[in-house]
């Protein structure tokens, strides 16, 4: 299985269970290209697993989701082998158990996860309806939140890439409740890519600006890809923002990856500023 950091230093968590209401809380697209990865090539059903990385906080433990009927932990492996390939949405429930000099105390979500599964790679999104906390006898407190949680997959290592040629990735973007079109092109020749999102009503039409694509290498990862600190894109609704990306599959069929946006504030309607995330993938 591949996992890659887009920024190359991400917190390890699937983010799943949230770590709040408007912040952006951006997961792993992440690999490991010198294990076996637990996908067999081209699988008939598209990707088969994700792996929640180990959770490893001071502030809490316990770290739990609830999917399909099972209950998952840190580091455990969840199959999604039964979901077709393209987006999907289901219900999904997490936790946690928050650490407190007065006394330990839970924090339980309920919302959707959503997969954006392709032949090699998975994208997965995150929306928090509400939250519950045991101090505050589990009364629902709304947080309305969608990030993207994960993007694993079968990376393409960039020694792999075409030397030459243009290539034109169509497929899917997401976020809460909207899913839209890409499109990417990936000069390998010039080792650039750029493309568009549209159909997305909360952000308008975006343009994911002309980027390099570069090897990514840390110590989980050596693959290929777009990092978020070295692009840009734009949204006619919301102004610049970033985005990243990876490649995944033998001769890199497919892409994967995320954007984000900032939404201003309002103190006259008590709003606060919020990072919003969209999930999107694609092949060639």
């Amino acid at each position: 299985m591949s996992r890659l950091s887009l920024l190359g230093v991400f917190a390890a968590t699937l983010t799943l269970a949230a770590c709040g209401s408007s912040g952006s809380s951006t997961g792993n697209l992440s690999a490991d290209a010198t294990t076996t990865p637990l996908n067999p090539t081209t699988p008939a059903n598209g990707y088969r697993t994700i792996q929640i990385p180990e959770w490893s906080d001071d502030d809490s433990y316990n770290y739990y989701i609830k999917l399909d009927g099972k209950t998952y932990h840190s580091g455990d492996t969840i199959d999604i082998s039964h979901y077709p390939q393209g987006l999907t949405e289901t219900a999904l429930d997490s936790g946690l158990t928050i650490k407190n000099p007065t006394g330990d105390y839970q924090k339980a979500y309920d919302g959707k996860l959503y997969l954006y599964k392709q032949a090699y790679s998975v994208v997965a999104g995150n929306y928090i309806h509400n939250q519950y906390r045991s101090n505050n006898n589990n009364q629902p407190e709304l947080i309305d939140a969608f990030s993207v949680a994960e993007i694993q997959g079968d990376a393409t290592p960039f020694d792999a890439l075409p030397g030459t040629g243009r290539y034109t990735y169509k497929g899917e973007a997401f976020s809460a409740g909207e899913k839209g079109t890409l499109t990417y092109t990936a000069d390998f020749g010039r080792k650039l890519g750029s493309g568009r999102i549209t159909g997305l009503a909360t952000f308008g039409d975006i343009t994911l600006n002309s980027a390099p694509i570069t090897r990514i290498k840390d110590e989980n990862f050596n693959g290929a890809g777009v990092s978020l600190d070295s692009s840009s894109a734009v949204s006619a609704k919301l102004g610049s923002g970033t985005y990243g990306l990876g490649f995944f599959g033998p001769q890199a069929n497919e892409l994967a990856g995320m954007a984000e946006f900032t939404r201003p504030g309002s103190s006259e309607f008590e709003l606060e500023e919020q990072d919003l995330e969209i999930g999107f993938g694609g092949k060639r």
